[in-house]
């Protein structure tokens, strides 16, 4: 419970819990709750620490944890987006606990990750860097969002516009993204690893194809083993057409 109350506010937590017991019911006009979903999200964050712990040990290579609900839309005080705890923010801080001191999360999701931005705002020992359609829902993450206090210039965030496909993708990682890694030298790489930029997906239109994701992926993969040990999990955030899903997990 103490890790939890590190991220996000006791009377949510309180809150949340106590509403599941009686039911049913939603939090916001797309973020719904039933009687099991308490339970559920403390597995997904769970899994998600155990994954991230076990790559940060040595006992696993790679990680990846497909947590559903996902998490990266998870304010310290309110679940939205279909995210009630935010499983890689939760994983983040678990490895701190553990002795970690530098840590990137870099969100590849159609959608920025607020939730995620603002629980390290104005943290330095999280580097969080975000690709997303702008606009879209949640409306935030523009270039000017860099952090604040210690945390300023430890967010990057770098909205695409609709239509954007692979060349965008790969010209935001090989030029911005990459260089901010060199630059600010994580121990491990953290992955919010939405399908939802996919070309088939129904929510957006950034139009990334399935072999975009295997570049994405080895590229920052490639940037582990050359820096920090080959330390690098994903954690899985939207996704809405499961043909797209599958080809993206190959």
């Amino acid at each position: 419970r103490r890790l939890l109350e590190s991220i996000h506010r006791p009377a949510y937590l309180n809150l949340l819990e106590m509403a599941c017991t009686r039911g049913s019911g939603s939090l916001d006009s797309d973020t719904y709750f039933t009687a099991q979903s308490w339970k559920l999200a403390l597995q997904a964050a769970g899994g998600a620490l155990a994954v991230a712990q076990a790559v940060w040990d040595g006992g696993a290579r790679r990680g990846f944890a497909l947590t559903r609900p996902p998490g990266h839309h998870a304010r310290p005080g309110q679940g939205m987006g279909f995210c009630l705890l935010n499983n890689i923010a939760l994983a983040a801080e678990g490895l701190l606990h553990s002795g970690a001191r530098r840590l990137a999360i870099v969100d590849l999701d159609l959608h920025h990750g607020n939730g995620t931005q603002e629980i390290f705002w104005q943290r330095a020992d999280v580097f969080y860097l975000s690709t997303h359609q702008q606009p879209l829902y949640p409306y935030s993450g523009s270039l000017e969002e860099t952090g604040a206090g210690g945390g300023e210039g430890c967010t990057a965030n770098f909205p695409l516009p609709p239509m954007s496909g692979d060349e965008a993708f790969q010209q935001v990682m090989d030029g911005l993204i990459l260089p901010l890694l060199d630059r600010y030298q994580p121990e491990m790489i953290l992955v919010s690893y939405g399908y939802d930029p996919h070309w088939m997906d129904p929510l957006g239109s950034l139009l990334l194809s399935a072999g975009g994701y295997g570049k994405l992926a080895a590229k920052l993969a490639g940037w582990a083993d050359q820096h920090c040990g080959g330390k690098i999990a994903w954690f899985l955030e939207g996704g809405y057409d499961p043909e797209a899903a599958q080809a993206c997990s190959l």
